[in-house]
């Protein structure tokens, strides 16, 4: 008899116990808590240096004084940006740990791999900070003069065209120009667009697709040649490149991006939150020029139109992957 009251006693305390726990996380996600109520962690997932990690410590700066905590960047490079993904997606989704997401994240490695140690559903899109615009390269000894002039050529001859990778925005954005032109061209990856820069100087590959921060320099100096915005607008970083509508080409409108994403179960009070400021502090004009440094044009989208971005571009990748017989390295 005791020993089955002793039973009912534990039993009723872990119960108890149980229901305090339960409790305590209720009031945590309450409509009403407080956030952030500790420093914020933006995970970025490519090394210091470049356009995106700029980004992430401009933006993280701007967080710090709004939120009223620090937001703290925290760079964890490699997996083909897997690592940094994986480790937001299963983080505590309370809106203290966020991912600086690219491209790479939430549009073409969800569609390029296999497996995965995330799911593109694992991580909430919360705003678009800004695109980075690709620019069509070439040799200065090149006789083309126009982008189109360029791309009629490689209708009846086999060209070919670097990229910073297989499955990079460079080497994707370049495989839709093919296939929507009819375009002969053959890839050569590279490790990186500082690798492929020399060979498109001395012409040893014919053509690519580079953002402003690489080629800005070259061009200058007029080691390269830059005939074209792979975009349908111009760019205010590099002004004199005529649009792909300028060169008489439509359809095509390729650049890499910068946005904010978070764990997928983030309560929404703090998407919204978050989803604002980042849109608010893109569009400040201190913010846009120190950005255009790093060759990043701030256009900022909220949490629908980013998320829907996502989705539209998910699936257009999809069909160049598939068209192209892409497969991950």
């Amino acid at each position: 008899m005791r020993a089955t009251l002793s039973s009912r006693r534990r039993a009723a305390a872990a119960l108890l116990a149980a229901g305090l726990g339960a409790t305590g996380w209720a009031r945590a996600q309450a409509p009403d808590a407080p956030w952030p109520t500790k420093p914020i962690r933006l995970v970025v997932p490519y090394a210091p240096g470049g356009g995106v990690d700029l980004t992430a410590r401009v933006l993280a700066q701007r967080l710090s004084s709004v939120l009223g905590q620090q937001v703290v960047v925290d760079n964890r490079p490699g997996g083909a940006t897997a690592i940094a993904a994986s480790l937001v997606a299963k983080a505590e989704p309370d809106g203290h740990t966020l991912l600086l997401a690219a491209p790479a994240v939430l549009t073409v490695n969800p569609v390029l791999y296999p497996t995965l140690s995330y799911k593109a559903e694992d991580l909430a899109p919360v705003a678009l900070v800004g695109r980075i615009p690709l620019f069509v390269v070439t040799s200065p000894d090149n006789p083309a003069k126009t982008a189109s002039e360029l791309f009629d050529r490689a209708k009846t001859q086999n060209l070919n065209f670097g990229s910073a990778g297989n499955g990079s925005m460079t080497h994707l954005g370049a495989e839709l120009i093919k296939f929507q032109l009819g375009l002969k061209l053959t890839h050569v990856p590279y490790k990186g667009t500082a690798a492929l820069m020399p060979d498109v100087a001395t012409g040893r590959v014919d053509l690519a697709l580079a953002d402003y921060g690489p080629i800005k320099p070259l061009a200058d100096a007029g080691k390269i040649k830059v005939l074209a915005t792979a975009s349908a607008a111009r760019s205010a970083l590099m002004p004199n490149a005529p649009s792909m509508v300028e060169a008489g080409i439509r359809g095509i409108d390729v650049a890499t991006w910068v946005g904010v994403a978070a764990p997928a179960a983030t309560p929404e009070r703090i998407l919204k939150r978050l989803s604002a400021e980042v849109v608010r502090a893109a569009a400040d004009p201190t913010l846009q020029r120190e950005l255009a440094t790093a060759g990043v044009e701030t256009t900022p989208m909220d949490q629908a139109a980013f998320g829907q971005m996502v989705v539209d571009e998910r699936a257009r990748w999809k069909r160049v992957i598939q068209a192209a017989g892409i497969t991950a390295d």
